[in-house]
């Protein structure tokens, strides 16, 4: 794997149907990896030379399922790294990658909607999945409740996110048009199937939780999507249950760049439209010259 520090080295080095996957300062950026347990948060995929395509938060005008410039993407201040990642089935298969790319631009065709609530909705079970066995019990018993309550209420929580393809996230967009093309994407472990612990009133948590979701989520389009359809699960995984973790820990998916951007010497404003002022360094000041002894 290369890694570089200069943007337009890491995009010569990027081919059509890379996966990327960023570590980026935004919203629930450090909340998502914390849970997965892992060091991104985003992920896209890399459709031509210099653009790429991501489920994300619109802005302004756009859609959710967007090609966006990839140079502009990784100037921006949020982005602290970016891995890519190549399909070990697509590094040499032309047909492959064009199949991919052709359910790329299904998902852009049908605008579905983002849904940043429904990776909240996946935080329990991605907790108790990631530090069940933490050492750091013993020493704060605090954060063992915390986990085990992860592990108690997780599966119902997940009960809120239904396999809808019309509302997505940024990892299930990509397991999806990896999937849904014929090329299978191992997830090492996959949240469990719909359940709960039997001491839990599961169908009021599931009420609760869908109710959250219907009131802070956007609505999918009544419409049926148009053939060939969407997957509802693939090898028992549902897609809407994909971390952008899960994406980086798969072993069909090899690194071979990555961009580390150097520190900012300052402090990000968060917010794409205005970006901050680095901070200049103060110049050193003079050694002030030593003091004449005083005689007794």
């Amino acid at each position: 794997m290369f890694a570089t520090t200069d943007i337009s080295e890491f995009i010569a080095l990027t081919q059509r149907g890379d996966v990327l996957a960023f570590d980026s300062l935004a919203g629930l950026s450090a909340l998502i990896q914390w849970a997965d347990s892992a060091p991104v948060n985003h992920t896209g995929i890399v459709v031509d030379e210099g653009q790429f395509v991501m489920a994300n938060r619109p802005e302004g005008t756009e859609a959710a399922v967007a090609s966006h410039a990839l140079l502009d993407t990784l100037a921006k201040e949020q982005v602290r790294s970016v891995l890519a990642l190549r399909h070990e089935r697509l590094r040499d298969d032309e047909d492959l990658r064009d199949a991919v790319l052709h359910r790329v631009d299904y998902y852009i065709a049908n605008a579905p909607k983002f849904s940043a609530i429904d990776l909240g909705m996946l935080a329990p079970a991605a907790l108790s999945r990631s530090y069940r066995g933490s050492r750091s019990h013993a020493r704060w018993p605090g954060i063992a409740k915390v986990l085990w309550l992860a592990g108690v209420f997780g599966p119902a929580w997940l009960r809120a996110v239904p396999p809808e393809a019309r509302v997505l996230v940024c990892s299930e967009l990509v397991f999806r048009c990896f999937v849904e093309s014929g090329v299978d994407v191992e997830i090492l472990e996959p949240f469990a199937p719909l359940g709960g612990d039997p001491r839990l009133p599961v169908r009021m948590i599931t009420g609760l939780t869908s109710r959250v979701r219907d009131r802070f989520g956007p609505r999918g389009r009544a419409q049926v999507l148009p053939e060939p359809a969407p997957i509802v699960s693939h090898c028992g995984i549902q897609p809407d249950w994909v971390t952008p973790g899960d994406i980086w820990r798969s072993h069909s998916f090899d690194p071979v760049a990555m961009l580390v951007k150097p520190p900012l010497r300052g402090w990000p404003t968060l917010d794409p439209s205005q970006p901050s002022e680095p901070t200049e360094p103060s110049e050193p000041s003079a050694p002030s010259a030593p003091s004449a002894p005083t005689s007794n």
